[in-house]
């Protein structure tokens, strides 16, 4: 729907909408994820009262052509294609639904082939007004003058209040037992590995300490995690560990290698074992010191433009943290000690909630993984490309 909001307005056609927009070499884009959609641009400061002004339409007065909602699925449909021959997208596909099956956060913010046809013009309607009714939060960065954005906050939004939190999302369900989860990608010599589990929300109290742990453990290039698996062994270039820290409900900590097929059972033994020992709280301090340090140091280049404060800053602003919390981020790593880092990473992780999936040419390894791992359902894919085509290209 927001997509479509920004594909003309009644008073003026796509082309000569962009048109618009291109002449004074602004933007406009729309995004969506899990939990929030909205609109997010850039402009001069010179240009930013009609830029708003053309953003004013698309929410006040979308066209919602119907034409354009036939091209617009015709591209998402061929985007979420173009994914399958991506075996990073992949995994990170196949890796949501191990770990979150039966959740409607399964999807893919993009959306799933399968629905895409569902998506009727009445319902882009219902979602429209959906939109006109849900919390706005307006963020803004750079060289501007407030009274534009306060006479377009006025416009769209007459009755905006004070930014507050979000109220939370439901919770996600776990995992009662640890998930191994094989898709067969033929001719695929390496195999994208991902292991890890639901870990904690932005909301939470121990986020900061947290992210230091991750980090300590598989965050640069330094970490117990990376020299393991990629300079000890050589087992895969790519090593290392993501999570969030600005997720409105838990995030997974994924620890992502993609090492070659004849080595992926002594790497997914090894990565298992790691983790265990993380989950125990097993960091010694000189690691955590130096993960602190790091993320120290790096942190002002993170907000080094407008752009990069931009996100940090909506994330904050839907959680309820104030720009001066993030400000003060390096005050705050450098208060969280590493009992407290150890402790959170024993909490958050402990249990067998731990989801693995191996994407590649999986052949005889999932007899082999069952005879490894008898105590974690071994579950497969037959083929990612056969049975995926089926839905992508009907």
């Amino acid at each position: 729907t927001t997509e479509l909001m920004l594909r003309g307005t009644l008073g003026l056609e796509r082309s000569r909408f962009h048109e618009r927009l291109e002449h004074m070499g602004s933007s406009l884009y729309a995004f969506a994820s899990g939990d929030v959609c909205g609109f997010r641009g850039s402009t001069l400061r010179r240009h930013l009262p009609a830029t708003l002004g053309l953003l004013t339409e698309a929410i006040l007065e979308p066209r919602l052509d119907e034409g354009e909602l036939d091209a617009l699925r015709d591209e998402v449909r061929e985007g979420l294609a173009n994914e399958l021959d991506d075996e990073e997208a992949v995994a990170s596909i196949w890796f949501r639904r191990a770990l979150l099956s039966g959740s409607p956060s399964v999807r893919r913010s993009s959306g799933e082939v399968g629905e895409l046809d569902a998506i009727t013009p009445s319902r882009i309607r219902e979602g429209y007004e959906a939109l006109r009714g849900a919390e706005c939060i307006l963020v803004a960065t750079g060289d501007f003058d407030t009274t534009d954005l306060k006479r377009f906050l006025g416009g769209v939004y007459p009755e905006a209040r004070r930014a507050r939190a979000v109220e939370p999302l439901p919770d996600l369900p776990r995992l009662a037992k640890p998930r191994i989860l094989l898709v067969e990608q033929p001719e695929h010599e390496q195999v994208q590995l991902r292991l890890g589990r639901l870990a904690l929300s932005g909301q939470d109290p121990g986020r900061l300490a947290f992210w230091l742990g991750a980090t300590a453990f598989a965050g640069t290039f330094t970490s117990p995690f990376t020299q393991e698996i990629r300079e000890r062994r050589g087992w895969s270039y790519t090593a290392h560990g993501e999570w969030s820290r600005f997720g409105r409900v838990p995030g997974a900590w994924i620890l992502v290698s993609a090492p070659a097929l004849n080595d992926v059972l002594a790497c997914l033994e090894l990565e298992l074992s790691l983790y265990g020992g993380v989950s125990a709280g097993e960091l010694d301090d000189d690691v955590i010191d130096f993960a602190r340090e790091y993320l120290q140091n790096r942190f002002p280049r993170s907000l080094a433009s407008a752009s990069d404060v931009l996100f940090p800053l909506f994330r904050g602003a839907i959680l309820g943290h104030s720009p001066k919390e993030l400000a003060q981020t390096p005050q705050a790593l450098a208060e969280v000690d590493n009992a407290k880092v150890r402790e959170t990473l024993r909490s958050a992780l402990g249990g067998s909630e731990v989801a693995a999936v191996l994407v590649g040419s999986i052949g005889e390894l999932g007899r082999r993984l069952e005879y490894c791992y008898p105590e974690a359902p071994t579950s497969s894919s037959t083929s990612m490309s056969h049975s995926m085509s089926r839905c992508v290209r009907p």
